[in-house]
């Protein structure tokens, strides 16, 4: 009886490792100054300061088509355009083209692997409301931007204007752009290196 105990746990253990193995992290490809990211492992969106300004706050959207050990394949349909993530670089090809391009360097995140948000402050606030929002935290590093957007998304991603940014606070001035309507939303903070931490932030009514 002892053995058949024994044997039942030295599975579950062999079980449990393979699982840990083969679960696929690989979610939020950085790079200098943007990302791509997925929440469902089926819907990309690539986001950055020249698309934020070029397509008017609206990410760009791919569609998951493969993912292998060496790298996850999205598309475009808009634009029928092929993007390979890489471990440190991305490639890219439109169709009817048979070779792929060099486009960026980079490299898979964790969100909140390296820096971590602690608590808002206000940590909720009505309708409408504008002013000064304080971000504390740990390992900030150094000085990039902070997003804000609906959730679910919506297409409404805003940048607010950064006041001050140290290794364990930001703070951001949040306009009536981001608290017009109620709702949840959510707040990611996107440091210079690339490393990303993420929370939620209630406007009420």
């Amino acid at each position: 009886m002892r053995v058949a105990s024994v044997i039942s746990l030295c599975f579950l253990v062999f079980s449990s490792s393979v699982a840990q193995e083969k679960k696929d992290y690989r979610e939020v490809w950085a790079y200098a100054g943007g990302w791509f990211s997925t929440e469902d492992g089926k819907t990309w969106m690539e986001l950055s300061f020249n698309i934020y300004h070029d397509n008017r706050g609206r990410p760009i959207q791919f569609k998951e088509v493969k993912r292998t050990k060496e790298y996850v394949e999205i598309y475009d349909a808009s634009r029928k355009l092929s993007v390979r993530l890489f471990e440190a670089k991305t490639e890219w090809k439109k169709d009817g083209k048979d070779e792929w391009s060099p486009l960026l360097t980079g490299q898979w995140r964790k969100l909140g692997g390296i820096m971590k948000i602690e608590r808002l402050d206000p940590s909720s606030v009505k309708v409408g409301w504008e002013g000064k929002l304080t971000i504390h935290g740990k390992n900030f590093g150094e000085a990039g931007y902070v997003s804000i957007e609906s959730i679910p998304p919506k297409n409404d991603v805003v940048f607010p204007k950064i006041e001050s940014w140290t290794a364990d606070k930001i703070i951001v001035y949040v306009t009536k752009a981001v608290t017009d309507k109620a709702g949840i939303k959510r707040l990611v903070v996107h440091n210079k290196a690339g490393d990303f931490a993420k929370t939620f932030w209630s406007v009420k009514k």
